[in-house]
Parts: structure tokens; C-alpha cells; sequence
């Protein structure tokens, strides 16, 4: 049996095209400078002078056809641990997928889900999107909002002289 297989991906937009095609747009690195600006009553507001007054999230997941999942949800996990429902496959969908699987002749089944936050609201830290599936939390992605040390103006995505030695970016 193959193993449940997930993922998730942030990006600046989804767009669906003709025939059920989907674009994403503006995917999103793991690591995300932002610049603090002073608000009116004192406090600190982080804000990305590029993008993020929209996040958007797209998730897949494939399994065995026999595989005994039931139902799969996600949630964002803001920096302050709030948590955010954002979506979920239901057990309805879930068998769905498995029987078209089936029927298809395909080796595994598949679902995907996919939504919106806008307004974004913006913290500094990291902002997890976890995946439920039955009573296991899996971390699927995740973003680390954070402002650079010594500036508080937006810093530039990292150019490739400035990755590390095996050319991963951290």
C-alpha cells in the first residue's frame, strides 16, 4: 500500500483556467522578509512591501485507493498560535475520490484543496498550515514572516551568491 502522500504551498493567487487547469501564482519561499513600520497608537505593524494583503493555500494529497483515510482538514497556525479552519475533505469527498480511483484504473486517489485569506493578517514568526487527517496533525508547510536584523525596510529575495553552499535556500 502507498503511504498518504501531502502537501502544501502558499502563493499570492490560484487561478482557474478552462478544462479545470490551475494556476499558482506568486508562489511563496519559506522564508519572508518584512519591514515594521510605527503605527498611530504606538504599537508595531509588519507589513511586505511586495505582496500579502491575499495568502493563498493549495494543498494535494494522494493515497491508496484502499488506504483507510477517512477525512482530511486544514488549518493555518498564526505566530501567536491562533488557529484558522481553512478547508477540509470530507469523508463524502474522500470516498468519491477513492471510487473514481478505482473505476479509473488509476494507482492512487487524490484530492486537493485550496482557499483564500484576504485580508491577510500579517504577523512576524512562523505561520504553520497543518493537515488532520483522522487524529494525526501533520506540518505540511509553513511561512517564517521576520523582520531582518539591523533594517526595517523589506529586504530583496535572496539572490543565488547568497544561498548556502548545497544551494538550498534557508
Amino acid at each position: 500500500m502507498t503511504p498518504l502522500s501531502i502537501i502544501g504551498v502558499f502563493c499570492e493567487d490560484i487561478r482557474t483556467e478552462t478544462g479545470d487547469v490551475v494556476t499558482l501564482i506568486g508562489l511563496l519561499p519559506d522564508n519572508i522578509n518584512i519591514q515594521s513600520i510605527p503605527t498611530e497608537k504606538g504599537g508595531i505593524a509588519a507589513v511586505e512591501s511586495r505582496f500579502l494583503t491575499k495568502l493563498c493555500v493549495y494543498a494535494r494529497a494522494n493515497f491508496d485507493p484502499e488506504d483507510p483515510v477517512t477525512d482530511i482538514s486544514l488549518r493555518l497556525v498564526f505566530p501567536d498560535e491562533k488557529e484558522f479552519t481553512f478547508g477540509d475533505a470530507s469523508p463524502d469527498v474522500i470516498k468519491g475520490a477513492k471510487q473514481q480511483a478505482r473505476e479509473k484504473g488509476n494507482l492512487l486517489a487524490g484530492v486537493i484543496i485550496r482557499g483564500a485569506m484576504s485580508p491577510f493578517p500579517m504577523q512576524t514568526g512562523i505561520l504553520r498550515l497543518e493537515a488532520i487527517i483522522g487524529s494525526e496533525v501533520r506540518i505540511i508547510s509553513h511561512l517564517n514572516l521576520k523582520v531582518p536584523e539591523g533594517t526595517s525596510s523589506s529586504n530583496a529575495s535572496e539572490r543565488p551568491s547568497e544561498r548556502s553552499p548545497t544551494g538550498v535556500s534557508c
